[in-house]
């Protein structure tokens, strides 16, 4: 029997269990033929020692053995292996990868933070698009997980603003786990160590104008159990009168008491309280009309990914505008120049695009040209004579919605030199990076370098350009009904380098229009 096409295996290590997923297509629809959650309490150790016992993982890789077998019987090859906050932060992550590999065979892929975050935003904003809210309406999206919370708002179909907190509720138990037995109100700890997020949160959030609160999620579930409100397709509406009469009745409470009067189990009654504090943390921020669960999460953003990838690629394209606007959000925070940076952005996509044949990069790294376009003067806010470094301190130090790490290391390192300085042998920073990314840093830079000499007095002087691209001749024709002498100088310094990356001289020519 060959291998099934149509079939998708998705396995995820996650905090406290191991999951498996068999999905397939039917009339259209992603259907699960396979549906399997293995308990195993992982992230506990990770946050508790810093490490993961090999004792553990060798118990993760027999159930994984098992997974493969069930995988195997159905013939499957297209399949993905992902792991969360609970490898991701253990110190020991590359032996566990290491082990998992020689054990199982499995290739598996630790999440970054972000792209965790992407895929869940994603299969929620799919549900959010469907249900066509007003372009007024604001909503909060908390993404609440046993290592991490993620914060977003939504708005007329796209995420503007975003923020990744490590404090899940595994996490939290963990971290405060001494002082459970410590205190009388362990409820009360957990809301005043959560007080310095919520003062940060406040700052920046627009409350007053936010009418939803969405959460998801795998440790909202406990919120069901004890509403009992069965799951729903999309959104499930919760009465806040009664989730806020739970915050009284779990106050003075310890995790036995909560698993009695609840009927929880151990590892939900233990989670509880750290869950219900960041609902108190988020109703003290806002006070949203109302409260809804989505059930959104990674599992089936995997395997919308894998089984509809034409439909999943239009989404990702749609969820490309948000990560500008995240930018855009980020910037205004350093009082940015935004019409400099909408022309230096406008002026590098057109080089850009006019280029495909000279650069052979795509649509993502197209991208992340935009991006740094956007932030190149962030810096100017810090330090004016250095502003280039302070721009790649504040891309570097920064979260963007939808940008890996890797991702915002290349666009730190193009803002960090798109001034003056050039990448040089003799810096031992650029040179670490792998070949393939300094040649990509180094094609960005230079292009985005053209585009900030079009507006170097910050006028917008220059309204358009167009390029013309020979074998042997690269003419960018800039149209400007005002002299240009400034930027004519500026372009023929700055093309050096593009001569230097692409072996191609630019020639600037001014046209009145």
């Amino acid at each position: 029997m060959s291998a099934n096409s149509k079939l998708a295996g998705i396995i995820y290590i996650a905090s406290e269990s191991i999951y498996l997923r068999i999905a397939q297509i039917v009339n259209g629809n992603i259907k699960y033929i396979e549906k399997i959650d293995y308990p195993i309490v992982i992230g506990k150790e990770t946050y508790k020692k810093r490490k993961i016992s090999f004792k553990r993982i060798n118990k993760a890789c027999d159930i994984l053995n098992n997974f493969i077998k069930l995988m195997n019987e159905y013939k499957i090859e297209n399949y993905k292996t992902v792991a969360t906050t609970a490898i991701r932060e253990s110190e020991n992550s590359e032996y566990i990868v290491d082990q998992i590999k020689i054990k199982t065979g499995l290739d598996l892929n630790i999440l970054e933070d972000s792209e965790e975050k992407n895929y869940i935003y994603l299969d929620l904003i799919k549900s959010l698009d469907a249900k066509k809210y007003g372009p007024q309406d604001k909503i909060l999206i908390t993404y609440i997980g046993s290592g991490s919370l993620g914060i977003a708002l939504y708005q007329n179909g796209n995420i503007f603003f975003s923020q990744n907190i490590r404090i899940g509720t595994l996490k939290l138990t963990e971290t405060l786990a001494p002082l459970i037995t410590k205190t009388p109100n362990f409820f009360e700890i957990i809301l005043e160590f959560l007080s310095s997020f919520r003062k940060s949160l406040k700052n920046i959030l627009p409350a007053e104008e936010i009418n939803y609160v969405i959460a998801c999620g795998k440790e909202i579930d406990i919120t069901r159990t004890i509403l009992e409100i069965p799951k729903k397709n999309d959104f499930t509406q919760i009465d806040l009168d009664a989730l806020k009469n739970l915050f009284d009745k779990i106050e003075f409470k310890n995790p036995d008491q909560i698993h009695k009067m609840f009927n929880l189990s151990d590892y939900e009654a233990i989670n509880l309280m750290p869950l219900f504090g960041v609902y108190k943390m988020l109703f003290d921020i806002v006070d949203p009309k109302k409260f809804l669960m989505s059930e959104a999460n990674l599992l089936d953003s995997l395997a919308y990914e894998i089984l509809k990838p034409k439909s999943f690629k239009i989404l990702q394209d749609k969820y490309n505008e948000s990560i500008i606007l995240t930018t855009k959000n980020l910037a205004s925070r350093f009082y940015y120049d935004e019409e400099h940076a909408l022309s230096v952005e406008k002026h590098s996509l057109k080089i850009f695009d006019s280029l495909k044949k000279l650069h052979g990069l795509g649509s993502r790294e197209r991208l992340l040209l935009r991006v740094a376009s956007i932030i190149h003067d962030a810096g100017k806010a810090i330090n004016i004579k250095n502003h280039a470094e302070s721009s790649y301190y504040i891309v570097k130090e920064s979260e963007i919605l939808g940008l890996s790490s890797r991702e915002l290391n290349i666009i730190g390192n193009i803002v960090r030199y798109h001034s003056g300085n050039t990448p040089a042998l003799n810096d031992q920073e650029f040179l670490s990076l792998p070949v393939t990314e300094r040649v990509l840093i180094s094609k960005l830079l230079a292009i985005l370098r053209l585009a900030d000499s079009f507006d170097r007095a910050h006028d917008n002087k220059v309204k358009n350009i167009s390029v013309k691209l020979s074998k042997k001749n690269l003419i960018i024709y800039v149209e400007s009904i005002i002299p240009t002498y400034l930027e004519k100088w500026s372009f023929e310094v700055k093309s050096e380098f593009f001569e230097e990356v692409f072996g191609i001289k630019p020639d600037f020519r001014r046209v009145i229009k």
